[in-house]
């Protein structure tokens, strides 16, 4: 257990969020608080650091995910539809029309 308390501020830059996302985040109860005073809330290093493991996304090779042509960092799970990027969507289109 970390007895580590945060403050809204430094949770926020733990998170790379601004306050006002931690101030939802707290409001949506999707991360618990300590009521240090009747003006002040602190953040446990511990429900921080769960909030952030619940949000872990797994990486290519983990969980049936597997590497595409798509390119590096870029993977999808076995059976998804494939679109093409947006990016070609966007040349087809204007190939078409100035055809």
């Amino acid at each position: 257990m970390n007895p580590h308390i945060y403050s809204k501020q430094q949770a926020a830059s733990i998170l790379g969020l601004c306050l006002r996302s931690v101030d939802r985040l707290i409001e949506n109860r999707d991360i618990a608080i300590i009521q240090l005073s009747s003006r002040r809330v602190g953040i446990r290093a511990d429900d921080l650091e769960t909030y952030i493991a619940a949000r872990r996304r797994p990486a290519v090779g983990e969980a049936g995910l597997v590497a595409t042509h798509r390119g590096p960092g870029r993977a999808r799970l076995p059976g998804s539809h494939h679109l093409p990027p947006l990016s070609a969507m966007k040349i087809k289109s204007r190939v078409a029309g100035a055809g």
